[in-house]
């Protein structure tokens, strides 16, 4: 038996949005997706508010999940003697004020920038992929909850600055670029050019090493990981679960993971494209093992859009698809903790 996990970052937007008196999932073009529903169960489950924490808890207690910053630090696969991780990136604000959660830069404007607030900023080390930026202070800090930067809008950022003395550090570093980024020679060019000012460092998300044993060894299946559009998720890999290339690499005792990531600044017709593509490239070849009674199939749409943002509804849709002995116990409709529905899903 094969079991699938099909994470569907952001589709639930799809079931909640309308056209014409129908969602707008009912207009995907979805034959393998209805051959699984059709025999499946559907319902809620509580994930939480943010993407890489609400996944984590499908597997682990959430005091062991290790912060967003740990986890995308992990994929970059750095070595480094920093204890505590913030993820970081450049906003606009305009005399305190946020006007612009993601200022958009160059590989090389965005290093400029942190080379400047690292000649003066201590014991501390920026770690840069593409667009991620990872800030690690040698120090072990203390945990406090943080504002995401999605969600910092309009918002005067002296508010959202750590509560916690343990974190003067941090508040020291985000004040140090709202002071002296405005007047360097990279935002000074920009401005000449009528781009957005990149004038404040923000940091949140921050985690640390939780070391959280393998899945594979608390389940007592094979993990694997296919990410099938939009940005891989670094936690699953942390996990334990081995990144394969195609579902065909997924073998008889494993949970496969795979996941869907829909872009915020695409439009419905995308979004359906997205996950008419899904149902013909993947979901074929499941819902041919599923009819041969070979895997279960359980999936989760979710409204995380973005993994930088925290939502207020923190519920997802889950649908799962399993011979009918699973369903011969009470499956219910609301499940209030992720782990319970994964649990019952694996049987």
């Amino acid at each position: 038996m094969k079991y699938y996990l099909i994470s569907l970052n952001g589709y639930g937007e799809l079931l909640k949005k309308n056209f014409r008196g129908k969602s707008l999932f009912e207009y995907a073009k979805k034959d393998n997706f209805r051959a699984l529903s059709g025999v499946g169960k559907w319902g809620y489950v509580h994930l939480g508010n943010s993407l890489e924490k609400s996944y984590c808890r499908l597997f682990a207690e959430e005091k062991d999940f290790p912060g967003e910053a740990f986890v995308r630090f992990s994929a970059l696969k750095a070595k480094t003697d920093c204890s505590t991780f913030f993820l970081a990136r450049f906003l606009t604000q305009v005399e305190g004020r946020v006007i612009e959660t993601d200022a958009v830069l160059s590989d090389k404007e965005a290093r400029g920038l942190l080379d400047a607030l690292s000649a003066q900023s201590g014991e501390l080390e920026f770690f840069v992929s593409g667009k991620e930026i990872v800030a690690g202070f040698k120090k072990e800090l203390p945990a406090e909850p943080s504002v995401f930067p999605e969600n910092m809008k309009y918002k005067r950022f002296e508010e959202c600055l750590y509560k916690n003395k343990g974190l003067a550090d941090v508040n020291a570093l985000i004040d140090l670029s709202a002071k002296t980024l405005p007047e360097n020679p990279i935002n000074k060019v920009r401005d000449d050019l009528g781009e957005m000012a990149a004038n404040l460092l923000w940091l949140w998300g921050q985690g640390r090493d939780a070391k959280i044993p393998p899945v594979s060894a608390e389940i007592n299946k094979e993990t694997f990981y296919l990410p099938f559009e939009g940005n891989p998720m670094p936690l699953a890999e942390l996990l334990g679960f081995e990144k394969i290339a195609d579902i065909s690499e997924g073998r008889d005792n494993s949970l496969i993971w795979l996941n869907s990531s829909l872009n915020a600044k695409e439009g419905a017709s995308a979004w359906l494209k997205s996950f008419e593509s899904l149902d013909r490239d993947i979901l074929g070849k499941i819902s041919g093992e599923f009819l041969d009674g070979k895997c279960r199939a359980l999936f989760i749409f979710d409204g995380f859009m973005s993994p930088d943002v925290e939502i207020k509804n923190g519920w997802g849709v889950f649908m799962a698809s399993a011979e009918k002995t699973l369903f011969g116990i009470r499956f219910k409709k609301y499940f209030r903790n992720g782990n319970a529905v994964v649990k019952k899903f694996l049987g």
